[in-house]
């Protein structure tokens, strides 16, 4: 936990120093949280750009991207999510994989699996059907479990590896309270936005730790 803390600390206190007093006149709790991880995200991307792995600063840039989208176009918040959700995290296990000479196809399999969990999950949350619904649910957790696997069995990088499986277990937890009614949309969004930092942002610190 301390590993994790002193890496992503700075870059969620300090944004949140600068734009308090913005966030401190907003009344949509939504709002809030998406504007304190557009603000954690830009920092990282910026320091990350100039670092030893500025090829990873495309995580928190394009979901920095998204978040500023969300923000200005909040009718298509869900397209904006997924299309971060797509681009970034097969870059994110990439980043894993690379880090421990994993081979070309395991990393092709794994890569593939994840598109796939992303596209039933986008795909779920537009249909009506509840059969269909719950259908492609099963389809991206089934997508989900094998990549779960590989990454539990690699060598190095472990607090990222850690970090990685607690909140991509949550992920499809807050996909089907939402979709199950159990907790509001905007309960969903901040969640999101709560995790979205620490996933991109704690892998980003903790891949060479």
């Amino acid at each position: 936990m301390w590993p994790l803390l002193a890496a992503i600390g700075p870059r969620i206190l300090i944004p949140g120093f600068f734009i308090g007093s913005k966030v401190s006149t907003m009344n949509d709790t939504v709002q809030i949280f998406q504007t304190l991880a557009l603000s954690a995200l830009f920092v990282s991307f910026a320091v990350t750009l100039f670092s030893d792995n500025a090829w990873l600063s495309i995580i928190p840039g394009i979901a920095a991207w998204a978040y500023w989208n969300m923000m200005h176009d909040s009718k298509n918040t869900d397209f904006y999510r997924y299309t971060d959700w797509i681009l970034t995290t097969p870059i994110m296990l990439l980043a894993i994989l690379k880090t421990n000479g994993a081979s070309f196809p395991i990393i092709f399999a794994t890569l593939v699996l994840d598109i796939l969990m992303i596209a039933t999950g986008y795909l779920g949350m537009k249909e009506f059907d509840e059969n269909k619904k719950k259908l492609l649910f099963g389809l991206g957790c089934l997508a989900l479990l094998p990549i779960l696997y590989v990454i539990f069995k690699m060598k190095k990088a472990k607090y990222a590896i850690y970090l990685t499986l607690i909140l991509w277990t949550l992920y499809p937890a807050v996909w089907y309270a939402e979709e199950d009614k159990s907790i509001t949309k905007n309960t969903a969004n901040i969640s999101y936005s709560i995790m979205d930092v620490l996933a991109k942002v704690g892998l980003i610190n903790l891949l060479h730790v």
